[in-house]
């Protein structure tokens, strides 16, 4: 007859672990991995931002400087094929609230200095592009009639004060000498519209909705304010597209007209 087997207690660490045990266990271990991957997410984020917010600012750096200076260089022009003794053409020839087509000598040979005309527009996706015409001066075989052909886009007609910064009569090829895309991912709407304009008082000119400024208007500009909202990566469905948006740039400037001799506006903010 076989002895009955003795029964002992286990020790405690010899017992494995309960049900309650893994339980705990299991939990403790979920919260901790969903603490580390929010972490590394919001890390990654921060890290995202900061480029996005990084590209934006530079993009809006450029497209600004290429702003200020071509329109702090503008300037009146005599056109070929206008009667003598006509004010030269205004500097500024259209102006619209995402438009500027101006007259300017920017990136002119000192030696030789031809003058530009230039215009800057904002496409419905938000690209700002530039597109320049290059001026000649008159030469024998240019008729100074007013038959001569004009830049599309840009009026020959003249206008403007009788003190002209070039005397020299000019043409504009028609077909334009470059276009190019400045910056890309520009915020606009009508209540902060990417172009204003002020007279010499510090007085707003502001154009019949959706129209340009009129021909009495444009020879009034003194100075011409810049607002660039840039946010060029798309944002999470979570943030705001406008301008409160962490990522977006915004620059403001309120550029001169120092060729038309009049005092750059001031308290026009």
């Amino acid at each position: 007859m076989s002895e009955p087997v003795p029964h002992h207690r286990l020790a405690r660490d010899q017992s494995g672990i309960s049900l309650v045990e893994l339980v705990i266990s299991i939990a403790l271990t979920a919260i901790i991995a969903t603490l580390m991957v929010s972490i590394v997410v919001t890390v990654s984020r921060s890290f995202t931002r900061e480029a996005q917010a990084s590209a934006n600012s530079s993009s809006a750096s450029i497209g600004m400087r290429e702003l200020s200076r071509v329109i702090r260089s503008a300037a009146e022009v005599s056109l070929i094929g206008t009667p003598a003794g006509t004010a030269p053409a205004n500097a500024i020839l259209r102006a619209t609230a995402a438009e500027i087509t101006l007259y300017s000598f920017i990136d002119a040979d000192a030696a030789a200095p031809a003058p530009l005309a230039v215009k800057f527009t904002v496409t419905a996706g938000g690209t700002l592009t530039e597109t320049r015409w290059v001026g000649s001066p008159a030469t024998p075989s240019t008729p100074a009639t007013p038959s001569t052909p004009a830049t599309p886009g840009i009026p020959a007609t003249p206008g403007g004060p009788a003190a002209a910064t070039a005397t020299t009569p000019w043409h504009f090829a028609t077909e334009p000498a470059s276009e190019r895309t400045i910056v890309r991912g520009i915020l606009t709407d009508s209540a902060t519209p990417l172009l204003r304009y002020y007279n010499a008082a510090g007085s707003e000119l502001v154009p019949a909705p959706g129209a340009a400024l009129d021909s009495a208007q444009l020879p009034a500009i003194a100075s011409v304010r810049v607002t660039l909202r840039v946010q060029q990566s798309p944002q999470p469905a979570s943030e705001s597209s406008s301008a409160s948006s962490g990522t977006t740039a915004i620059l403001d400037n309120t550029i001169g007209l120092p060729n038309l001799g009049i005092s750059r506006v001031r308290g026009t903010r």
